[in-house]
């Protein structure tokens, strides 16, 4: 396990009639009202440098025991993830919902999960949704929301969760937003993990043919009965390759590449056993997911 159990509630409820196309979790799809959110795995390229070990033990040590964190829980009342399941060793098959479930370890909070089969299954028909007494943050963001403005491809879910969690709970970021250079340094690093590792992931999950049928139409479609299992994961993968013209294996190495020596260069210069020093941030939470995906998932 790369965290310790938290408690689990399976939501199996909700399987939709008919297939709604989708995006990865991370390339832009316009239109508003309730979207799917569909994890996207791994690249293949692997962050060597990055040690793991170390940080899945910080990880685990920052969410506490059996309530899933250590200093309480978010202000308001309970914190609730409903996530896709885990699968290859992983919590989850989304990286966006192992984000989300860092940054809770990360930030010490107390929450549980629920395992949602399907986005079907979320209160807010994506997944991740974050549930605070009833207020289901992670769906479809209006203009100027939370902070994010008109970001309208799934991982929205992840942004406003954590925009959520830094504003009514707990910013993992406070001390670096306090300084001008180093809260533009973050935004940086953040905007290079998702336009250099979001399109590999998607990539080597659906377009890339091998992969797709050896691994990810068993690993997604396993909620659905045949034959609705080969019909939504074909329906995912043409829509994902649909919003990636041009791309190739070749253009996905060479970003991935850049992004990793970026963050491993990061790593080093920060001193510590974070990016930023002695003391977690978002990055490290979003950094981890993915790193947990190329450690574990079969696509990469």
């Amino acid at each position: 396990r790369i965290f310790p159990p938290v408690p689990r509630r399976t939501h199996t409820t909700g399987l939709a009639a008919t297939p709604t196309p989708l995006s990865s979790s991370r390339i832009s799809r316009s239109g508003r009202g309730v979207r799917q959110s569909f994890p996207s795995p791994t690249p293949a390229t692997r962050y060597k440098r990055y040690e793991m070990d170390s940080t899945f033990a910080a990880a685990a040590a920052g969410g506490g025991e059996a309530r899933g964190g250590g200093a309480g829980g978010g202000a308001g009342g309970e914190l609730i993830l409903h996530r896709w399941p885990g699968h290859w060793g992983l919590p989850s098959l989304s990286p966006e919902c192992i984000a989300v479930e860092t940054y809770l370890r990360l930030a010490g909070l107390r929450f549980s999960c629920e395992d949602c089969k399907t986005p079907y299954a979320s209160p807010s028909g994506q997944l991740p949704a974050l549930d605070q007494d009833a207020d289901v943050v992670g769906g479809t963001v209006s203009d100027g929301e939370d902070g994010v403005g008109l970001r309208q491809d799934p991982s929205t879910a992840t942004y406003r969760i954590t925009a959520h969690l830094k504003r009514k709970v707990r910013d993992l970021d406070v001390a670096l937003n306090a300084d001008a250079s180093t809260r533009s340094l973050l935004t940086a690093y953040l905007a290079l993990v998702e336009a250099k590792l979001a399109p590999a992931t998607a990539y080597y999950t659906w377009v890339d043919r091998g992969r797709f049928a050896k691994h990810t139409r068993d690993a997604y479609g396993r909620a659905f009965p045949a034959p609705l299992s080969y019909i939504y994961t074909w329906l995912w993968r043409r829509q994902v390759a649909s919003q990636m013209p041009g791309y190739d294996e070749e253009r996905v190495l060479l970003g991935v590449a850049d992004a990793y020596g970026a963050l491993a260069a990061r790593l080093a210069d920060s001193g510590g056993a974070y990016f930023f020093g002695n003391a977690p941030s978002s990055l490290d939470a979003i950094a981890f997911a993915h790193l947990a995906f190329h450690a574990h998932s079969p696509v990469g």
